[in-house]
């Protein structure tokens, strides 16, 4: 596992190099570009056997590139969008690593745009992208993660009020995951006022749910009728917490406090920063709460990802807040995050250990 904490390294000393000699949007721009490609390196050139789902999504590849497009959507139930990626990239190249190195490119690169955009702190929020796991998590799940990539950006448009865009884009990404449409949920959130009660009965609501779903299995099945192909293997059984616990006590955590500055700060903050607190704060809640029905139904779980991604950006934008209690906070979640990050990757979660570049026969330990 020692290129992830190489990668990680380098970050972290990228970080502080920019960070020390005082940063600036074109720093962070500068930083930004080179962090993500390192990261693409290690995603985009990585071997068959990392990654659950990789030799999957490359036997796709090579089955498409034989199919003609008339029959395509025929011989594989999967979004469409999907398919053509792999059908108009299979013109160019019959090789399989080619599909992981193009979703590699394109996942890297929307997360490397959603933080640039998006974070109050782009060097926080690319190491926790790293530390929290979903950089890993994209190397199983590439074809998701296009979706999940996606809706990160949607959010920029959303928070704006520029919801035909927004939308827009929920569609373009449900072309690669159906399930990305969930997102569509926070829609509702532009009606509601950022205050703390409404945040309360919208918990309460969700936890009311939840609960009624992990005990109501058939309720679930007719929810994701679409996947009934999935019936009877691993993705309609309980999924084992592992550490997941620590993210979503965490994530709680993000969304108490930050309910906390919407309550005493009320004066201070203004509605556009009110208003994407709240709207941070609900994901969180909507990523436990998916998070809790994935232990009963492992594919609810993936769901989480869409809503759980956002606190790489939650976590800088509190910590400012916090302002000189948060900067002491900075060491002990560095310390922290990094041995939730060994634990995990020890655990051989998501298949990505051990690690191999494509080229190499043996492994990268």
């Amino acid at each position: 596992m020692s290129i992830y904490f190489m990668n990680l390294a380098f970050v972290i000393i990228l970080g502080l190099l920019f960070y020390m000699t005082g940063s600036n949007r074109v720093k962070e721009r500068i930083f930004v570009i080179i962090a993500f490609t390192s990261i693409f390196f290690v995603s985009g050139f990585r071997n068959i056997n990392v990654g659950t789902d990789t030799k999957q999504y490359q036997q796709i590849f090579s089955t498409v590139a034989n199919i003609d497009i008339t029959n395509l959507f025929k011989v594989y139930r999967s979004e469409h969008g999907y398919l053509l990626l792999n059908k108009i990239l299979s013109r160019f190249t019959v090789d399989p690593q080619a599909i992981t190195i193009l979703t590699s490119a394109i996942i890297i690169y929307a997360f490397a745009v959603f933080v640039y955009y998006n974070s109050d702190n782009v060097y926080i929020s690319t190491f926790l992208f790293l530390t929290t796991f979903y950089f890993c998590i994209s190397l199983n799940a590439s074809r998701q993660f296009i979706s999940v990539a996606l809706l990160c950006n949607s959010f920029y448009f959303f928070k704006k009020g520029k919801i035909k865009s927004f939308l827009a884009i929920i569609l373009l990404s449900s072309m690669f995951h159906l399930s990305s449409i969930l997102f569509i949920l926070i829609l509702p959130l532009k009606l509601i006022k950022p205050k703390p009660k409404n945040f309360i009965y919208i918990t309460i609501i969700s936890f009311s749910l939840c609960f009624l779903l992990m005990f109501s299995n058939n309720i679930i099945l007719n929810l994701l009728s679409h996947y009934d192909v999935y019936q009877g293997t691993q993705f309609f059984a309980g999924k084992a917490v592992r550490g997941t616990y620590i993210i979503w006590i965490s994530q709680l955590c993000l969304a108490i406090i930050s309910i906390y500055f919407l309550a005493r700060e009320k004066k201070l903050l203004e509605i556009i920063d009110r208003n994407e607190l709240f709207y941070l704060s609900i994901f969180m809640v909507f990523s436990v709460v998916i998070g809790l029905i994935g232990t009963k139904i492992f594919i609810f779980s993936r769901m989480a990802y869409y809503f759980g991604v956002f606190m790489i950006i939650f976590i800088p934008k509190i910590l400012i807040k916090l302002k000189g209690i948060g900067g002491v906070l900075y060491l002990p979640m560095f310390f922290l995050l990094t041995l939730y990050y060994y634990y995990m990757l020890n655990s051989g979660s998501e298949g990505v250990v051990p690690y191999s570049f494509f080229w190499q026969f043996s492994t990268f330990k």
